[in-house]
């Protein structure tokens, strides 16, 4: 994946009179620095006279070890550089730059957590609250799936009597972000009142609901939780998740055979993922963080079973064995949106399942964002059950709705009505 950079040479833009200059280096940095960067950045961090260079420069040098938390590049950073670059954050003061707090995160050596546990027992409001974004990164990692010490280390946290009410209601938001619910009953037991107290019940009810195990859809984009990185070695993959086990899709490899999946070994999280306006429910299994699935993951999930082009809407048309797995699994956890109605009824004629098929295009046309092309196809299938009347509609109402007047469902749509 080619990034389109702001400047031409960060590592010129980093040293520019610029302030604006400064920052948009350490932005593209971000994306696509590498260890070799640090220093520069973390010079930037704890020097520049800029508060914002300095916030987003440390923001650049956690961004950049992000990418180096887990295999394969983890054992490009070994302990003896982590020993070092952990040596050369102490330049950067956290109460001029609070952004140290993720970096220590993302660096992920042993000795990172008492650190960010000290940010938080500072009496400085913004060293607790860089200090609280630094634990939330540290344990949001796949890195740490199943690591009890860990979990151990922040639930012990609340009985930390130096800790403010703040810093509480901030170690109760990890929790809940991590699906730590070893945590329910210190949360329990807690009266901090007001608003952190309000906050608390609600990491109650994110943890007591992550208790169930996970189902539905779902699509992981190959990105560790809290990692930037534009073109992740993973590649993105969907995973249909039911009561008897796991389906997953792979971008380029297709549909795998159903997998074991381990309720006990996965967990439930709800943080805000990278690029996301809120938090939601997410999950870690299989090696990968997964979110619910969107109505775009679902199209592509339905692109990678079914040609569209090729489709024999026939009502008597022989079903592919692979679709008609894939419609199985997929189908229990689809939601009602047109665009579902209509992958579900694309998946559905592939297996050879006709009349279920119809019934999905017409119960999509009535909802509101139906994507166009649905006319088409239901336009194929009324013909193929005899409805020449219905066809014809379907398809003229192909032409009318479809802006892009090129595309092939609409040229074949004219040919039918020719």
């Amino acid at each position: 994946m080619t990034v389109e950079l702001e400047t031409e040479d960060p590592r010129a833009a980093l040293r520019s009179r610029s302030i604006h200059d400064r920052c948009a280096a350490a932005r593209d940095l971000s994306r696509v620095g590498t260890p070799a960067h640090i220093e520069a950045l973390v010079e930037r961090a704890a020097t520049d006279r800029s508060p914002a260079v300095r916030l987003v420069t440390a923001g650049a040098v956690a961004d950049i070890l992000s990418r180096y938390r887990r295999e394969p590049h983890r054992s490009a950073l070994d302990d003896a550089s982590r020993a070092a670059l952990l040596d050369s954050f102490r330049v950067v003061d956290p109460g001029q730059n609070a952004g140290l707090f993720p970096m220590l995160a993302c660096l992920d050596t042993p000795a990172v957590f008492h650190r960010i546990a000290t940010g938080l027992r500072d009496p400085r409001a913004g060293v607790r609250v860089g200090a609280a974004v630094g634990l939330l990164r540290l344990c949001i990692s796949i890195v740490h799936l199943g690591d009890t010490e860990l979990e151990t280390s922040v639930v012990a946290l609340f009985s930390d009597r130096r800790l403010r009410p703040d810093a509480l209601a901030e170690v109760a938001r990890v929790c809940g972000a991590c699906g730590y619910s070893s945590a329910l009953p210190v949360l329990r037991r807690i009266d901090l009142g007001g608003a952190h107290g309000e906050f608390v019940e609600e990491m109650i009810a994110v943890l007591e609901a992550g208790e169930t195990p996970p189902t539905g859809l779902w699509v992981s984009d190959g990105r560790d939780a809290g990692e930037v990185d534009p073109s992740p070695a993973d590649g993105s993959a969907t995973l249909i998740l039911g009561d008897d086990g796991a389906t997953v899709h792979t971008a380029g490899d297709g549909f795998a055979a159903p997998v074991e999946l381990d309720p006990a070994r996965a967990r439930r999280m709800h943080f805000r993922r990278v690029g996301a306006q809120e938090p939601g429910p997410a999950f870690q299994a299989l090696g990968r963080t997964w979110f619910p699935a969107d109505a775009d993951a679902i199209e592509a999930l339905v692109a990678a079973a079914v040609e569209p082009e090729s489709l024999d809407w026939s009502v008597d048309a022989a079903g592919s064995p692979a679709a008609a797995a894939v419609v199985d699994a997929l189908l229990p956890h689809l939601g009602v949106s047109a665009a579902e109605d209509r992958g579900a009824a694309l998946l559905l004629q592939a297996a050879g399942r006709a009349d279920a098929a119809r019934s999905h295009l017409e119960a999509a046309i009535g909802k509101k964002k139906c994507p166009p092309d649905t006319w088409f196809f239901l336009g194929e299938a009324r013909a193929a059950s005899g409805d020449a009347h219905g066809a014809r509609e379907a398809w003229e109402a192909t032409v009318k709705k479809t802006r892009k007047k090129s595309l092939w469902h609409v040229a074949v749509a004219r040919e039918r009505l020719g």
